[in-house]
């Protein structure tokens, strides 16, 4: 999986500055691995049980957002089939 790394370049400093969390090294919120993707928590909490602190957002690493994928498969598909 290649990820999209998103950076601006600072005309002042002259330095190239990373956006985005997964890029500045955010960790998975379920085992504290290197996140991949980030899913909203309200997405997460239905086929994770656990409790999740964050605000918006939940970083997932590979191995989890696999997961998240294989138990939301069915849900996404009717979703799809909807429009």
């Amino acid at each position: 999986m290649q990820s999209l790394k998103l950076a601006f370049y600072n005309l002042s400093s002259g330095r190239l500055i990373d956006l985005g969390k997964i890029s500045k090294g955010e960790k998975c919120a379920l085992c504290n691995d290197v996140a991949v993707r980030s899913i909203s928590t309200a997405e997460v909490s239905r086929y994770f049980n656990v409790r999740l602190e964050t605000r918006r957002r939940v970083y997932l690493c590979k191995k989890h957002y696999k997961e998240y994928k294989k138990r939301s498969e069915e849900e996404r598909e009717l979703e799809r089939l909807r429009w």
